[in-house]
């Protein structure tokens, strides 16, 4: 079972697509459990919300370093051992996989 978790900073037009996959296909081997925005107005949060799946802002006034930790540390909480970022899943031990959305 994969936790994932999924970055996104407007629309999640990315993510929508990735949930809709999943859904679609009956994935089972893949569980989405959160969604992190930089921003609280983005659109995506409340497509989110329609998947079920938990969001969480973390906010751009840490810069860097600073702010990469505060996304591990939301990873983390939720036990991510990926996450992804336009398509791309990564682990925490730099290995990484794509998820083609054709």
């Amino acid at each position: 079972m994969i936790n994932l978790g999924i970055l996104i900073s407007g629309r999640g037009s990315n993510m929508e697509s990735i949930l809709n996959y999943l859904n679609e296909n009956k994935i089972a081997d893949i569980c989405p459990k959160i969604i992190i925005s930089s921003k609280p107005e983005a659109e995506g949060l409340r497509k989110a919300a329609k998947f079920g799946v938990p969001t969480r802002v973390v906010s751009m006034n840490s810069k860097g370093w600073e702010y990469d930790n505060e996304i591990i540390k939301v990873l983390q909480e939720y036990d991510q051992k990926k996450f992804n970022y336009n398509s791309i899943v990564l682990e925490k031990k730099y290995d990484f996989m794509t998820i083609n959305l054709r």
